[in-house]
């Protein structure tokens, strides 16, 4: 009995596993003990540096103001005015001629007045800022997407309008374009157009039955999905293009377009694939010869019952 007494008296035993886990316990609390002191020091520093020094506001970067009435005047100076400085190079500049720019801009303004109120010149914001002229929302995308290809803010120092501006100048400009023309180019002639068409041409030219001119012409595509490259790819070398295919007559009224064509494809398949050709084969095409009373005409002796396209020898 004695001996069970002093065996339950004793202590119990450590064993090496629970030595290792009691000391892993006592270096765990060790560094949390030294962590929150540091916490607790750099607080206490930051504290004391808040109230030597307070914060600093941030002030937002003034807004840039634009001189749109200068940039009008500068427009006016070089392109628009009776004797301007680049007259001469007008078409060079803007590839349109100074007529045709200054109809659209003549139609803009009136539309402006009634659907399209972003044309309208000096418009004033809420803020009392002074807006672009309808002068600079229209040639700069023509200078940048007709002239000379490039992104919308190139010009924007000239025409001195912001960036966000200048993007949404190419914008509206491309929706109101075929608002205002889409019912006078891109579509089939009337008889009467087609009458006044080879009325044109004959005098030009000298010989009867041409209806304009058919010719494509590539455009890059620098954007090309790399699956797509090679589909896209033709004769320009290491390079993917788009065709345009377009019929025009000789005062350049364009009464046909179709774009989107491989640049792999020449002339004479994209024609295989163009809804002209429908057209040419359905009768409709015919219905309109024979309504202008354009055919049948003679040349050297010799009747001809179909009009024709002036083209290159890659056509059929």
């Amino acid at each position: 009995m004695e001996e069970q007494d002093e065996a339950l008296a004793a202590p119990p035993r450590t064993t090496t596993v629970d030595r290792r886990h009691q000391q892993s316990e006592e270096a765990a609390a060790t560094c949390s003990a030294i962590v929150m002191m540091m916490l607790l020091q750099q607080e206490s520093m930051t504290q004391e540096e808040e109230a030597v020094e307070p914060k600093v506001k941030k002030t937002r970067t003034a807004r840039r103001l634009f001189d749109c009435e200068g940039a009008y005047n500068c427009i006016m100076r070089d392109h628009l005015s009776r004797n301007p400085l680049y007259g001469r190079e007008f078409p060079l500049f803007f590839r349109l001629s100074r007529t045709r720019v200054q109809m659209i801009l003549e139609d803009l303004g009136r539309l402006s007045e009634t659907s399209h109120p972003f044309f309208k010149s000096f418009r004033v914001d809420k803020f009392g800022r002074v807006g672009a002229s309808v002068e600079a929302k229209v040639l700069l995308p023509l200078r940048k997407s007709l002239a000379y290809g490039v992104a919308p803010h190139c010009f924007a120092d000239y025409f001195q309008v912001s960036k966000p501006m200048a993007r949404e100048c190419v914008k509206q400009f491309i929706r109101v374009i075929p608002y205002l023309y889409s019912q006078e180019y891109l579509r089939l002639p009337t008889p009467a157009d087609l009458n006044n068409i080879t009325v044109l041409h004959q005098r030009v030219h000298g010989v009867p039955g041409m209806v304009g001119s058919l010719d494509c012409m590539q455009t890059r595509w620098k954007n090309c999905p790399i699956a797509w490259q090679q589909s896209f790819r033709g004769r320009s070398k290491g390079m993917s293009t788009i065709v345009l295919e377009a019929a025009a007559d000789y005062n350049l009224w364009f009464w046909h377009a179709a774009y989107g064509f491989s640049g792999a494809l020449n002339d004479g398949n994209i024609l295989a694939l163009s809804p002209l050709l429908d057209r040419m084969t359905n009768g409709t095409f015919s219905q309109l010869e024979e309504e202008a009373g354009v055919v049948p005409f003679i040349v050297h002796g010799e009747a001809f019952r179909r009009t024709y396209f002036l083209v290159d020898g890659i056509y059929p």
